[in-house]
C-alpha cells in the first residue's frame, strides 16, 4: 500500500521532513476547526476553509474522513483501487467567497508529484499525520511555513 510524507518548511530554519509517514490522511489546517484556515497552493490560488484534508483510498480508515468531508473515492473495497497510486486533495467546508473556484476543491496527486501548501492563516496551524488526539504526530505551523506532501519511497506490505 502506497504511503504520504510531509516536510515542513519554516522561514529561516532547516527544513523538517517528518518522519512518520500516513497510511490514511494528512491534515493541515488551523488547530481548532472553528478558526478559517488560509493557504495558497502553489502561489496564485487562495484558500478559505476548515483546512486541507490529502488522503489515500488504500488507507487504514479506507478515505472514511475524506469521503464524509465531501470527497469521493471510487470503490475502496476492490483491491485494484486499494493499490492504486494516486492521492487526493480535498479543501473542507469551503468558505464560498471569492477565492476558491468549486473545480479547484478536489485534486489528484501522482506518484512524482509534490501538493506545496502556504500557510497564510493568523491562527496557529497543524500539520498531522494520521490524525488523532493524542498521537504525537502534530506538527505546529505558523503563518509563512510551506507544507510539501509527496509519496513515500516506502510502501505498506499487506498480505493478501
Amino acid at each position: 500500500m502506497p504511503r504520504l510524507q510531509a516536510t515542513l518548511l519554516h522561514p529561516n530554519r532547516t527544513p523538517l521532513k517528518i518522519k512518520q509517514l500516513a497510511i490514511s490522511e494528512i491534515y493541515i489546517g488551523t488547530w481548532a476547526r472553528i478558526s478559517m484556515s488560509k493557504y495558497n497552493i502553489g502561489l496564485p490560488q487562495r484558500h478559505k476553509d476548515s483546512g486541507a484534508l490529502i488522503a489515500l483510498p488504500s488507507g487504514i480508515g479506507e478515505g472514511s474522513w475524506f469521503n464524509s468531508a465531501g470527497g469521493n473515492f471510487p470503490d475502496v473495497q476492490t483491491f485494484s483501487s486499494r493499490s492504486e497510486k494516486v492521492a487526493r486533495y480535498l479543501s473542507t467546508e469551503v468558505w464560498r467567497g471569492r477565492t476558491l473556484p468549486a473545480a479547484d476543491r478536489i485534486k489528484r496527486i501522482y506518484p512524482g508529484e509534490q501538493l506545496n501548501i502556504y500557510y497564510t492563516s493568523y491562527y496557529g496551524g497543524v500539520l498531522s499525520i494520521d490524525p488523532k488526539e493524542g498521537s504525537g504526530r502534530n506538527y505546529k505551523m505558523l503563518m509563512g511555513d510551506r507544507a510539501i506532501v509527496e509519496f513515500a519511497g516506502k510502501t505498506l506490505r499487506v498480505m493478501k
